[in-house]
């Protein structure tokens, strides 16, 4: 399963489509989502915590890879680099120590490794 969140609806249904192509299914997520644990919303069973989310947050673009080996993200890469979009900005594969994570926390996690990666805040 592929966890996604992207503002362009263009690009979003590309990313679907290409999952799908692979055999993998997606699920989007939104604000509403964000004191979700990652865990929660792949087993669809909405599990949460309490999480201090800022009034006004911008959700990057953001795909998470549940159960997925590298071979199969490999195929997914390539294929969404022939769609022609951007990459994603941020990436992660969910692994037992951020399962239990919101999605807030492993998105914040994940800022920052882009920050020190990266030297920019493009999210």
């Amino acid at each position: 399963m592929i966890i996604l969140h992207n503002k362009e609806q263009d690009k979003l249904d590309a990313v679907k489509k290409v999952a799908e192509m692979i055999g993998q299914k997606t699920e989007v997520v939104g604000p509403s989502d964000l004191t979700k644990t990652i865990r929660g919303i792949y087993t669809g069973s909405g599990t949460t915590k309490k999480e201090q989310i800022p009034m006004i947050y911008n959700m990057p673009d953001l795909a998470i890879f549940v159960g997925m080996d590298m071979e199969m993200y490999e195929a997914f890469s390539r294929s969404y680099k022939m769609t022609g979009f951007p990459p994603i900005a941020l990436k992660a594969f969910a692994t037992q120590h951020n399962m239990d994570w919101t999605l807030f926390s492993l998105i914040e996690e994940l800022k920052k490794e882009h920050i020190s990666l990266h030297g920019n805040s493009e999210f």
